[in-house]
């Protein structure tokens, strides 16, 4: 595996047009485009819900990822990092709080991403450790058994809801696999190739996340917040 930072990390040969990648900063854009259905499909009681939180994170990640791919820098570079934090936390914080009580609350949210955007802004090396454990634990969750939640939290860890999470599972899965494989100097690499592995992992992350902000809706229990 390769040590190389930023955009060089990922495969496509640094240009020197008005986008240093083009093909993983305008696949990026995938991400905007599906926050933006998120957000605007968002029902009224939803406004304050993962749903809308998700969307959000979205345009954000899809802004920032479009920005480190086309004009790196350190700031473009914190961007990136803060929102891929973001998304992965929320995704934890959800999970958890499915376990811990009947309904969402936005407080675990806005108690937890400032503490870990200022985290990632200030130090960027600690991003890949902080987003491993983070997808851990999401994944933990979803996985755990029913039981380590309250029984009020039943329905919202369902068989029925698992079965629902395989496929944005598997669309991210495989997303990662490419991801990782056509990293710089990995077997998949094409570095001016049209068709890069890193481009599609944003079209998977698009695509998965967005899959996965709809299990919400099938829970009563997350009809409402506080």
């Amino acid at each position: 595996m390769n040590l190389l930072l930023g955009p060089a990390a990922d495969c496509e040969r640094l240009g020197d047009g008005f986008l240093v990648q083009p093909v993983n900063s305008i696949s990026s854009l995938a991400l905007v485009v599906v926050g933006v259905l998120l957000v605007g499909s968002a029902r009224r009681h939803e406004r304050h819900s993962p749903i809308f939180y998700f969307g959000s994170l979205l345009i954000l990640a899809g802004i920032g990822s479009a920005a480190f791919h086309g004009f790196p820098g350190p700031t473009t570079t914190r961007l990136h990092d803060v929102s891929l934090i973001g998304l992965l936390l929320l995704a934890a914080v959800s999970e958890l709080n499915r376990r811990a009580r009947p309904r969402w609350s936005s407080a675990w949210w806005w108690t937890s991403f400032p503490i870990a955007a200022v985290a990632v802004a200030l130090k960027p090396e600690a991003t890949t450790g902080l987003a491993i454990v983070l997808a851990i634990v999401a994944f933990g969750l979803v996985a755990a058994p029913s039981e380590w939640s309250r029984l009020n939290s039943q329905a919202a860890i369902s068989t029925g809801r698992k079965n629902a999470l395989m496929l944005p599972i598997v669309v991210l899965a495989i997303g990662f696999g490419l991801f990782i494989l056509s990293r710089t100097d990995m077997p998949l690499c094409a570095p001016e190739s049209l068709l890069q592995g890193h481009a599609i992992w944003h079209l998977s992350v698009a695509a998965g996340v967005g899959l996965y902000s709809q299990t919400y809706r099938r829970l009563d229990s997350y009809s409402g917040v506080t």
